[in-house]
């Protein structure tokens, strides 16, 4: 019996998806792969690809009259799918965030005093609109070299006092 070669391709590879191309391609291949097990793979891999592209694209689920095993694989691979649109919106976040930092840096090189004057107005304008200001924390590798510096300057200070009561005495 032949086995039923099933293509990982689908529609949404033109359009601007909502999840990463490595994901789409993961979940594409599983669908596949789970297909290929079924007598008729090549029409529930269609299905299910036309479920997980439309949820992907607009978030609509499953209607009542998909086909029942589309609509179990796409039961099975929701969460994930939820979890990839958030982490890649949170990524396009910090993707955007950075770029307007690095244009708000060159900004700054180019013109300074131009840049002085907006970032001092900036400001006066985000302290009074409630908004909170993104702030990066030191990661654990530049809290400890600045613990260290502290306990460093810290020993020089207590050897200088010990010094200086030795000297007056």
């Amino acid at each position: 019996m032949k086995q039923n070669q099933i293509s990982t391709t689908s529609t949404l590879s033109e359009v601007n998806v909502r999840v990463s191309k490595k994901f789409y391609a993961d979940i594409a291949g599983r669908v596949a792969h789970a297909c290929q097990l079924l007598t008729n793979g090549n029409d529930v891999n269609e299905a299910a690809m036309a479920l997980i592209d439309r949820y992907i694209a607009s978030g609509k689920t499953p209607s009542k009259n998909s086909r029942k095993e589309a609509v179990m694989i796409f039961t099975l691979l929701k969460s994930e799918i939820d979890k990839a649109v958030s982490r890649s919106q949170a990524a396009r976040l910090r993707a955007a965030r950075k770029k307007s930092k690095v244009d708000r840096v060159n900004e700054c090189e180019t013109e300074k005093q131009v840049c002085d004057q907006s970032t001092a107005t900036d400001e006066n304008n985000s302290a009074d609109s409630n908004e909170i200001p993104f702030v990066t924390m030191p990661n654990r590798r530049q809290r400890r070299q600045e613990a260290q510096e502290q306990k460093r300057l810290n020993r020089r200070r207590e050897r200088w006092l010990k010094h200086q009561l030795k000297t007056t005495h």
